[in-house]
């Protein structure tokens, strides 16, 4: 008897302990399921599923770190829209996919998608990458299973965070961030990022040390495209894409090399793979910034071998708007001919 009596206390104080942490994690809403909490803690994985259905906007942003920094209000006023930052940093092109297959599926009415593609991310290796361990969840719209979001102890870490964020007891690295347009945005950290060759050459030298057979290079480009972009495309014949190759530095591409001598010939195949899918398209704009040499050459521009300075998003952007460095059937053969030519001739360290 004493036992059933124990046992049923245990119960009882279980599912009220659960019950409190639910209410809690209910009520601040760390990762913006069910409604703008103005305040955004630093987790993409978590909080872009809930913004994407909770705020308002009409164009939106996708790809990894390379995407982060571009400015918000640069583009609203440029293309006449509200646009909201769905970048994510290290996301394999599955999880830009789920993302923007929650943004597009919801009922808002987006004009434009501003699509980031790294040639990285079409690495065979990266293919099924998802770093997330709950966005499963996040992304299905099946309410009823929130219940693992609102019992977790990990929401609940995140949600104490947050208000102490909210109540400056922490700073903005440890809890999170109220103003949204520096929302995924990193570029102005100087405290944290140098842009100079220094650091470009520090990176190189410790990215070729840390080559092994774990880290590899090998595209997929035509099966990732038909998988995690052109279903996107396909589904919304209303939507524009302006999708664009980004420019990681010009040593990022000796870096590939070291782990594949044929890297160079695989990021040309991306380029035809789409141009080649997508290109004929109504909906779709292909843009290459990749060989854009007064970038990629200058390596103060960067911070390691991949991530350049805002200033070269926002000219980005500005191009994108100009319709410049499109890529298309007709030119696509001579923009690989320049790469070709620029990597072979260019002598790293």
């Amino acid at each position: 008897m004493k036992h059933k009596i124990w046992t049923s206390w245990v119960v009882i104080a279980t599912g009220l302990l659960l019950l409190i942490v639910a209410i809690v994690n209910y009520t601040i809403d760390p990762y913006a399921q069910y409604k703008d909490p103005k305040a955004y803690i630093n987790n993409q994985r978590v909080v872009l599923p809930g913004l994407s259905e909770n705020l308002d906007y009409e164009s939106i942003i996708l790809g990894t770190s390379m995407t982060e920094n571009f400015d918000i209000n640069q583009i609203n006023e440029l293309f006449d829209t509200n646009v909201i930052k769905l970048s994510m940093a290290g996301a394999s092109l599955r999880e830009q996919y789920e993302i923007a297959n929650k943004a597009l599926g919801s009922e808002k009415e987006i004009e434009t998608v501003f699509w980031g593609l790294d040639f990285f991310k079409f690495n065979i290796d990266d293919y099924n990458y998802d770093k997330s361990e709950i966005s499963s969840y996040l992304l299905d719209g099946n309410r009823w299973n929130d219940y693992k979001y609102l019992i977790s102890l990990k929401t609940l870490n995140d949600a104490i965070k947050l208000y102490n964020y909210n109540h400056n007891i922490i700073p903005y690295f440890q809890g999170g961030i109220t103003d949204l347009e520096k929302y995924a945005y990193w570029g102005d950290f100087y405290d944290f990022y140098d842009f100079n060759e220094t650091v470009v050459l520090e990176d190189y030298s410790k990215v070729i040390k840390e080559i092994n057979d774990t880290k590899t290079f090998n595209m997929s480009p035509t099966k990732t495209i038909v998988d995690y972009i052109k279903p996107i495309i396909r589904a919304n014949p209303n939507v524009e894409f302006n999708l664009f190759l980004t420019a990681p530095s010009i040593l990022y591409y000796s870096y590939a090399n070291r782990m594949n001598e044929n890297s160079n010939e695989m990021i040309n195949e991306i380029r035809l793979a789409l141009v080649e899918e997508l290109g004929h398209l109504s909906n779709v704009n292909l843009f290459d910034f990749s060989i854009e040499k007064e970038w990629t050459h200058n390596l103060d521009n960067y911070k390691d071998v991949s991530h350049y300075k805002p200033e070269i998003n926002k000219e980005m952007m500005e191009r994108i708007f100009n319709n410049e460095n499109v890529i298309n059937s007709d030119n696509v053969e001579a923009i690989n001919k320049e790469f070709l030519k620029q990597v072979s001739s260019y002598e790293a360290p």
